[in-house]
């Protein structure tokens, strides 16, 4: 798996931005956002068990695939970017600025946690298990009851489709295996070490984990500037209303470190 490049363009003092997608879809998720970010340099990438990129053989954890991302970036040749992370993509986000600091120049986590409670971690691994079981197409109607408001279900926003077709088209073990990452995960204690400005990004109508987690960010990432509700929105804000996404990342990359 390489990097697939979306944007060429630079500016002057501004790292490349590596975009890390969601569980269930693709690198394709950054499509749509990229025309509002096509002034940037963006970089993005299958997520391993996602599109092009298998599974890896030693087994997927946030750190696992963190460090697959830093192999990855290592052999482009990249020494400094800016990460931003959706959701699982968050969790890799947040492991790459805790524990490869020197790598990640400014840090933007979107509709993300540092640890799921415990009610949501034991979904995931039911929805691991129903996965194994019966694959995961069953999953596709309540992931968009999720990510998009009824609005935009109504009117068939463009990326309805897309979202619902990748998660019928994903492996069932690679899709179980990645929500084993989300049940798994804690980078509670490495908030303390990551120093790089964070921007935070929510739907205004997100579920309670993920408004809470935006909260707990602003709180405890030292170098957090406040949160940015993405209004009205869910899980899948800044697929909705890209362009209030753009702004957002814009105004933050242009800000004093």
């Amino acid at each position: 798996m390489t990097l697939r490049r979306l944007s060429s363009a630079t500016q002057a003092g501004t790292a490349p931005l590596l975009l890390l997608h969601p569980l269930g879809v693709t690198s394709e998720f950054w499509d749509q956002i990229a025309a509002d970010l096509s002034d940037l340099e963006l970089l993005t990438l299958d997520l391993p068990g996602h599109g092009s990129s298998p599974l890896l053989p030693e087994g997927l954890s946030v750190r696992t695939i963190a460090e697959w991302v830093v192999e990855l970036l290592t052999e482009a040749g990249l020494t400094k970017v800016s990460v931003v992370g959706v959701s699982l993509g968050g969790l890799i986000a947040q492991h790459l600025a805790g524990y490869h600091p020197d790598l990640v120049e400014r840090l933007i986590l979107v509709d993300t946690v540092p640890i799921y409670p415990e009610p949501v971690s034991a979904m995931w691994l039911e929805r691991a298990r129903l996965a194994r079981e019966s694959g995961p197409g069953q999953f596709a109607a309540p992931t968009l009851d999720t990510w998009f408001t009824k609005e935009a279900i109504t009117r068939g926003h463009a990326e309805i489709g897309f979202v619902r077709d990748s998660i019928e088209r994903m492996d069932a073990e690679s899709y179980a295996a990645n929500c084993e990452v989300l049940a798994s995960a804690d980078l509670t204690n490495i908030a303390e070490v990551i120093k790089a400005p964070t921007l935070i990004v929510c739907g205004d109508d997100d579920l309670p984990a993920f408004t809470q987690a935006a909260d707990w960010f602003a709180e405890h990432l030292t170098s957090a500037l406040p949160v940015v509700w993405i209004a009205p929105a869910r899980h899948a804000a800044i697929l909705e209303l890209p362009a209030e996404f753009a702004r957002a990342v814009h105004a933050f990359l242009s800000s004093p470190a």
